[in-house]
């Protein structure tokens, strides 16, 4: 079963399955912004994503939507955003244990 969780310029659908390592998708649509600023937006998903990944357990997937809003967020606030998910993420994970 499924979870979605949002906070201010980020959503993810998380989704417990079967393999090891931690799947990860990223969502930056045209609403973001023009190309040089999704691609911007996508890298620092990549970066604040590969920084957290250890707070995880193994076998999840990740779909991590960018709002419109997050074009013009700075990285501090993804950061900040995306640990707060990755840690409720943990704490459910470890209830359901």
């Amino acid at each position: 079963m499924g979870r979605r969780i949002s906070r201010g310029h980020i959503a993810i659908n998380y989704l417990r399955g079967g393999e090891k390592g931690v799947g990860v998708a990223f969502l930056v649509g045209k609403r973001v912004g023009k190309a040089v600023v999704r691609n911007k937006v996508k890298r620092r998903l990549r970066e604040v994503v590969w920084q957290r990944e250890h707070i995880l357990p193994s076998g999840v997937a990740l779909c991590i939507r960018a709002t419109p809003s997050t074009g013009s967020c700075r990285f501090r606030e993804l950061e900040e955003e995306i640990g707060e998910i990755f840690e409720e993420l943990r704490e459910y994970e470890e209830d359901r244990s």
